[in-house]
């Protein structure tokens, strides 16, 4: 196993097959910045998902990559609403397409032109749709089906992993901000990262896990009742903190309480949440078999390097794979920008380019691993 650290920085630091039915869309393909790309639609069962399929210039057989990506209602570029001009997938289908891999990324169920719902679907309809995707893009023409590999960025790793574990068709994974431990764990470690990247003290980040860990116990134990009663008290205590000028716009803070706490409650109660605090993550990785390129940010909260590294590394020692390579980026979040902090609340205002050296990883490991061996950038 080979563990990368940039720029010297010390680390202490998301089943069966449905019947699947492929359809070409009518739609004419494009051709941009040398690549080509056609629109294209394959099914999960009687869910659709839309997507789009690049294909370097070349007329050999060319490796691929699915693009799968993480929780949030996401479009086939990793857009989302809550951060607008970040689209993760478009910036990386088209570097790996000079490089010369087909790359296939699709809308989420129930975003754009996907069918489906997503709210109220569970985490094996995710990964069935990845796995749908995948033999959608073995039955493709011009594809070299001993190079197709999964790439997913959070819980889309998660979801790659799975994947990859089941499918012996799928040739590596490459997980970017993926966890390798036990959702209970990964959820209060992201607690403490995120109070700390906000500045609070000490006993302020010792008072926000413990309550976090109260309510991670009582979602745990589906003990609803006591649970709505402790986020209503402790969004009330919240309030009662703001500033007096913030407190005078909340003009009745009962109501906006409940509110917030009917909202939380709703959130802690659906299927992906449920299957997201109860789960190990690192049994995943102990079933994969393929080569492994994991990537994490030195400032992500929300996927904590040293936490991940070290599931990572103790999932593939149990499993006996070696072929595991971890890089951290000094300075980068949960969404691979180059950050300041790395709080949550700072993502919307950070410059939408990935962090220096992040693409560059992506492709060595490629080339490094004979998936783009003899292949030139054909940009």
């Amino acid at each position: 196993m080979k563990f990368i650290f940039r720029n010297t920085i010390k680390i202490h630091t998301f089943l069966v097959f449905c019947f699947l039915l492929f359809i070409y869309s009518s739609l004419p393909s494009q051709t941009t910045n040398h690549l080509f790309s056609r629109e294209v639609s394959f099914h999960n069962g009687e869910t659709e998902l839309a997507g789009i399929l690049t294909f370097p210039p070349t007329e050999k057989p060319c490796p691929a990559v699915i693009l799968i990506s993480g929780s949030g209602q996401q479009n086939r570029d990793g857009e989302t609403k809550a951060i607008p001009g970040y689209r993760p997938f478009a910036v990386i289908a088209e570097e790996l397409g000079r490089k010369g891999l087909a790359v296939l990324r699709y809308d989420d169920r129930g975003v754009g032109k996907s069918t489906g719902d997503y709210l109220k679907s569970e985490e094996s309809d995710f990964i069935q749709d990845a796995e749908a995707a995948l033999e959608f893009l073995l039955q493709q023409d011009k594809i070299d089906k001993e190079k197709v590999g999964l790439l997913g960025h959070s819980e889309g790793a998660l979801i790659a992993a799975n994947v990859a574990a089941k499918n012996p068709k799928a040739a590596f994974v490459i997980s970017l901000g993926g966890a390798a431990v036990d959702g209970y764990h990964l959820l209060l470690r992201q607690a403490e990262r995120e109070a700390e990247a906000e500045g609070k003290t000490e006993k302020e980040v010792s008072e926000t896990v413990e309550e976090q860990r109260q309510i991670f116990d009582l979602v745990l134990e589906k003990n609803w009742e006591k649970l709505n009663d402790i986020i209503y008290k402790i969004i009330l205590k919240r309030l009662e903190a703001l500033p007096d000028e913030t407190k005078k716009s909340i003009t009745d803070p009962d109501k906006f309480a409940k509110r917030r706490t009917a909202q939380s409650m709703k959130a802690f109660q659906l299927p992906r949440y449920q299957y997201l605090i109860r789960h190990d993550f690192g049994k995943d990785w102990e079933n994969v078999s393929v080569p492994v390129l994991a990537l994490f940010g030195d400032l992500d909260v929300q996927c904590d390097a040293s936490q991940n590294m070290e599931g990572f590394k103790q999932a593939f020692t149990r499993s006996g794979n070696e072929d595991l390579k971890i890089v951290v980026f000094p300075e980068a979040n949960h969404l691979f920008l180059k950050a300041r902090t790395g709080s949550i609340l700072e993502y919307a205002t950070l410059p939408k380019t990935f962090a220096p050296g992040v693409l560059e990883a992506i492709s060595s490991w490629l080339l490094d691993n004979n998936i783009i061996a003899g292949l030139a950038d054909l940009s």
